[in-house]
Order: structure tokens, then C-alpha cells, then sequence
């Protein structure tokens, strides 16, 4: 007796071997079209997992390469811009004409020191100027605020940085309350409300004298000073004191504490407190971009009372200068004479200053195109990383696809065969 397969059990199994293969020949097509190991995360879970972190460390590395692009070319801006200052301030110092008033050794020429005082307003102008440029929609020199522009004229010729006087003076003062005697502090009010007289006013001709309200006083009088320092002490206004004392305050923040952090691929990290309110930036983690105009310029006065700021010091001796006789070149006063030598010594250690500015500019510039090619290493590692866990070898790839395609053809042939014998068989019954 013999065992004969039944034709639908043979083309049973037929199709389903020959389905695999079929399947077999697609994936391999599709792993040389695509050039990937999987295109799902159930093909193979833990090869995703692994590419999915690769991915993510690619992206965010990406995104501190492209945030530190702009952060070095917003720092060639400024350095390309704080140059401009530097060379207009050494050609200052190098001209001749201003080298020979400086030290005293011309004799005054009709109208040179009021045309030299006017090329000196006119080089504190073309510094701020300077360093109001911008990069992109911000000024560069403008701090956290850089919408604005960050150094402007006021209406007396003061300087101001965001609508701060940069040459702002704290006096030391005595802070007990007392009042200027040359101010008089006791005044009535007319009886009729149109205003007040001083007492000394009414008490001079009481006959004559328009009727008054005894117990009234000039509320636009301070009523408060504080006496400066030193033996000819001088009077301040608490008001004024305390609005100097707030502006320098500000400045100072300025300069010191108020930053603006970006990633650029240093870690970026919280400190780890306990509640979240709590937690503060490592500054170390990340990049202050910051750049205050007023730390490269100076601010604030020194002992004498004299400006700090180098755009100050210059337009201060081009008044003077200007001031000066335009017939014999005379000074206007001893005082200023003594204030122009006095500034002149200082602007040159303001120049001074200001190149060492310039240098640290450029040391922070450099650490910034350093930092960018670290990233572009890292990227180029988390690629080759992600190319050698997602993407095949070609070479392997196209091997299995050929065999694939081999095996779906034999399959084809074998399948002719076994219809062929499955129905000679079934007719020899």
C-alpha cells in the first residue's frame, strides 16, 4: 500500500514556504533601500532603546553647536567692535598735537585747543557709537536688555547707560539728619494759597508783610540733608542721596550679578536642593553671555570725583579744551587746567584698562571656537555611534537580498515540480 499526500495538504504547505520566502526577499529589500538594521522598536527593542538615546544625545548636541555658532559670532562682533575703540584711542594718545597739550610743551596756538577739544568730543561720540552696535536684533554692549540701546547722551551731556547716569557719585556722608544753612527752612504759607515766604522775608517788615498762615511749611523744600565728609562738608538732599546711592547699586548689578546663561555643552546643572524653588544654576555648567558696556568702559567716579568711564573722561576734556581762548589758546580757569592735566594721566590708565578688556575678550573668544570644535567631535562620535547601531553593511546587505532572491526563484521552480507530480500521482489512482 502506498501513502499518497493529498493535493491540498501539498499546496498547503507549499504556500506557506513559499510565503516565508517572499517575506524573506521583501525584508531584505527593504533593509537595502533603507540601509537600516530595524524600522520598528518591536523588530528589535533593546538596538532602539540604545539608538533612541543616541539620537537624543545628537540632537541636544546639535542644538549647543548651533547656540554656540551664535555666541561666537555675537562675541567676533564685539571684539571686532571694542578693537575699533582701542585703535581710535591709541591714534588719540599717538596724534601729535594732542601728545604736545598733554604734556605742556607747545605754546598755545589760536584755536588749537578748541579744534582739539572738538576731536575729542567727537571720539567720545564715534565710542559710544561703537559700542551701541548690534548683532542680529540686540546690541551687543546692552547686558540682559539688549533690545535697547545701552549708552545714550542726556539733554545736559551726560552719559547714561540704560537710562542710568554712568558717572553716578555716592558722596560719604554724615549720616546723622541736619539741614543746609543755607537753605532756609522755615516758611509760612500766604493766607491767600498762592504760595510761601520765608520767615526771615516776613520778619523783615512785618508792616509791609502780606497775611500768612503761622504753622505752615514749603513742601518743595527738602526738609532732610545729609553733610558730606571732610572739613568743607557740603549739603545733599536725602532725596538725591538716596537716589544715588539706589543708581550706583545698579550699576554695579550691571556689572557684576547681572548674567544671561545659555548651553553651549558644559553640563548645564542645577544645584540639588530640596525644594524646587530653592534650586539654583551652576554658573560653571553654562555660558554667560551677557556683555555690559559699562565693564568695559568704566563707571562710577574715583577719589578726585573724576569719571571712571574712558567716553567720559575724553568728553570731559574736550569741554575744557573747547572752553580754552580761541585767541591766545588760554584757560578758561586754573580749576580746569589743573582738571584737563589731572584727566589727561587718567585717561591714559583708562586706555590702559580698556586694552586689558580687549584681551579678555579675546581669551573668552577663544575658549568659545574651542568649545565649538569639541562639539563638532562629539557629534561626529554620536554619529558613527548611531550609524554602527542603526544602518547595516551594504556589502552584507545586498549578499542576503541576492540570496533571498535565489531562494524565492528556487522556490518558484520547486513549486512547478511538486503540482506537476501531486497531479500524475492524483490521475494514476
Amino acid at each position: 500500500m502506498h501513502l499518497r499526500s493529498a493535493t491540498n495538504a501539498v499546496l498547503k504547505g507549499y504556500r506557506s514556504n513559499l510565503m516565508k520566502s517572499f517575506n524573506t526577499l521583501n525584508k531584505s529589500r527593504d533593509t537595502v533601500l533603507t540601509g537600516r538594521n530595524f524600522n520598528s522598536f518591536a523588530e528589535d527593542p533593546a538596538t532602539a532603546a540604545e539608538s533612541f538615546q543616541l539620537r537624543r544625545s545628537w540632537l541636544k548636541t546639535e542644538s549647543q553647536h548651533s547656540v554656540g555658532e551664535a555666541v561666537v559670532r555675537k562675541y567676533e562682533v564685539a571684539y571686532s567692535a571694542l578693537e575699533s575703540v582701542v585703535n581710535d584711542v591709541d591714534n588719540m594718545k599717538g596724534d601729535s598735537s594732542f601728545t604736545a597739550v598733554l604734556r605742556g610743551a607747545n605754546d598755545p596756538i589760536s584755536g588749537g585747543r578748541t579744534a582739539l577739544g572738538q576731536e575729542l568730543e567727537q571720539l567720545a561720540q564715534g565710542i559710544i557709537q561703537t559700542m551701541n552696535g548690534r548683532y542680529g536684533e540686540n546690541h551687543v554692549f546692552s547686558g540682559a536688555d539688549g533690545l535697547n540701546v545701552p549708552f545714550t547722551w542726556d539733554d545736559t551731556g551726560a552719559l547714561l547707560y540704560r537710562g542710568i547716569p554712568v558717572d553716578t557719585e555716592v558722596p560719604e556722608v554724615v549720616m546723622d539728619e541736619t539741614v543746609d544753612p543755607a537753605v532756609p527752612q522755615v516758611y509760612y504759607q500766604l493766607a491767600d494759597g498762592s504760595g510761601y515766604i520765608t520767615q526771615e522775608a516776613y520778619d523783615a517788615d512785618p508792616a509791609t508783610a502780606p497775611a500768612v498762615t503761622m504753622d505752615a511749611a514749603d513742601p518743595t523744600v527738602p526738609a532732610t540733608y545729609y553733610q558730606t565728609a571732610g572739613e568743607d562738608g557740603e549739603y545733599i538732599t536725602q532725596t538725591d542721596y538716596d537716589t544715588a546711592v539706589e543708581n550706583y547699586d545698579k550699576l554695579r548689578y550691571m556689572d557684576e550679578d547681572e548674567k544671561k546663561f545659555v548651553d553651549i555643552g558644559l553640563g548645564l546643572q542645577e544645584t540639588d536642593q530640596a525644594q524646587v524653588d530653592d534650586r539654583r544654576l551652576v554658573e560653571a555648567s553654562a555660558f554667560n553671555i551677557s556683555m555690559q558696556g559699562i565693564t568695559y568702559l568704566g563707571y562710577g567716579v574715583d577719589e578726585d570725583g573724576d569719571p571712571k568711564n574712558i567716553a567720559s573722561i575724553i568728553a570731559r576734556m574736550g569741554e575744557i579744551l573747547q572752553n580754552c581762548s580761541n585767541e591766545d589758546g588760554a584757560w578758561a580757569t586754573a580749576e580746569e587746567e589743573e582738571e584737563y592735566y589731572r584727566l589727561a594721566k587718567k585717561f591714559e590708565n583708562s586706555a590702559s584698562d580698556l586694552k586689558d578688556q580687549h584681551t579678555a575678550l579675546t581669551t573668552q573668544a577663544a575658549f568659545l571656537k574651542s568649545n565649538q570644535k569639541q562639539l563638532e567631535q562629539s557629534a561626529y562620535n554620536l554619529n558613527e555611534q548611531f550609524n554602527a547601531t542603526d544602518m547595516v553593511d551594504r556589502a552584507d546587505a545586498i549578499t542576503a537580498f541576492s540570496w533571498a532572491q535565489y531562494s524565492y526563484n528556487a522556490a518558484l521552480k520547486v513549486g512547478n515540480s511538486v503540482l506537476s507530480e501531486t497531479l500524475m500521482d492524483f490521475l494514476n489512482l
